[in-house]
């Protein structure tokens, strides 16, 4: 599977417009709505976007880190405590 190739990081909020590393416009806002509205929204895509390789590589360092306490627990742990570490490895890996 190959992967998309996305705009260079880390993008940056210009106003109502998200600019790439190299200041290219790569998302407006909508214009048409006021600017308290939407300058929140080119905020929190920014940081998401930058943020978005560290949490993918962190997440298989967590499955990893489950799977291994998972596997090498002392004592028998309850049903419960399995299960949550099932559920989450599970939930983490339909995600990579």
């Amino acid at each position: 599977m190959s992967e998309t190739k996305h705009s260079p990081l880390p993008w940056k909020q210009d106003g109502v417009s998200v600019l790439d590393a190299k200041g290219h416009e790569v998302a407006e806002t909508w214009r048409n709505q006021l600017a308290k509205m939407v300058l929140p929204d080119a905020a929190f895509i920014v940081t998401a976007v930058n943020a978005h390789d560290k949490l993918t590589a962190d997440r298989a360092s967590l499955i990893e880190a489950l799977e291994l306490a998972r596997d090498n627990l002392q004592f028998l742990p309850p049903a419960y405590v399995v299960e949550k570490i099932d559920a989450a490895i599970a939930q983490a890996k339909e995600q990579s």
